[in-house]
């Protein structure tokens, strides 16, 4: 793809703003540079100053604890999935759910404005394998690729740069006896910085964050946390700011709070650098927010809106 905006949306599951207090926030290490995002006494607080920092509301309207199924579809769709449910779903989403993914996936959006997109996550052979009946009743992202009506990536795509395997080093796939190269933080960042350039959109889901969180041990969350900033330090050295909005945006708190091993009511942690980032601080303030304000920014810079 040539000129115009490119959008790397960085999904980053479970992550949301919480205390300024390192004991039980692996984001409010010192030693980070991308992810050092809190609140304190004084308010958001973002160490920094390249980034638009944004607390997005993750429960819209509805009590209980936010969830995966129900924030990642508002994430993704710009519905508000807890609401249209009644509740908070887990895991992954309903039929219901699949229906407004179906009707108002992001990357399908992007389709249908004429404009490309990707999904960067390798799959392995096993999805390939599946029925559709059952790649269906897969995660969010999942199902809003196949509304998209996209090809997925395989993990032989992995080695030829052109696509990321979840935890993007690869070390998951290795440990379990692949022939594959580990990528360190930022031989991973360098890769999908390259492949942003490519297409309008790109998307790239991590959700080892999530897994971290419900451990409530800080040395694995706060590994996990350098590791995602490191990989977020690379890759905006590597795109140009004049045409890119990276976003890193989350669907419900979790890691920001290792007091509890469940999720946390805490805004989700919404994060922009590059173009429009200012947008994104004015517009964002729910996870409802994002896919539209996407779909508006990519229409206006086309002249399509």
């Amino acid at each position: 793809m040539g000129g115009g905006l490119h959008i790397l949306f960085i999904f980053v599951d479970g992550l949301g703003v919480g205390p300024a207090d390192p004991s039980v926030n692996p984001c409010a290490d010192p030693a980070l540079s991308r992810l050092a995002v809190y609140r304190d006494a004084g308010g958001l607080i973002s160490r920094d100053p390249q980034a638009v920092a944004v607390e997005a509301d993750a429960a819209l309207g509805v009590p209980g604890l936010p969830q995966s199924a129900t924030g990642q579809t508002a994430l993704f769709s710009g519905v508000n999935a807890p609401g249209l449910l009644g509740r908070h779903l887990s895991g992954f989403p309903n039929q219901p759910l699949r229906e407004v993914l179906r009707e108002k996936s992001l990357l399908k959006q992007v389709k249908e404005t004429g404009l490309s997109a990707l999904f960067v996550n390798a799959y392995r052979d096993l999805f390939f394998k599946l029925s559709e009946t059952l790649q269906w009743k897969l995660s969010a992202t999942t199902v809003a690729n196949l509304a998209a009506g996209l090809p997925f990536r395989r993990i032989q795509d992995i080695p030829a740069r052109r696509a990321l395997y979840h935890d993007f080093t690869n070390g998951a796939l290795i440990q379990k006896g692949f022939d594959l190269p580990e990528f360190s933080p930022e031989s991973a960042g360098e890769i999908l910085a390259g492949l942003s350039r490519e297409y309008a959109l790109c998307l790239f889901e991590y959700f080892r964050t999530d897994r971290a969180g419900h451990t409530q041990n800080m040395e694995i969350a706060r590994a996990e946390i350098r590791r995602l900033d490191r990989f977020l330090s690379a890759i905006l050295a590597r795109i140009d700011a004049a045409d890119t909005l990276v976003l890193l945006a989350s669907d419900h708190g979790n890691i920001e709070d290792l007091s509890v091993r469940t999720h946390t009511v805490h805004p989700a942690m919404t994060l922009a650098w590059g173009r429009h980032a200012s947008v994104i601080g004015e517009h964002v303030r729910s996870l409802t927010d994002v896919a539209p304000l996407l779909i508006d920014l990519l229409k206006a810079d086309t002249g399509a809106a």
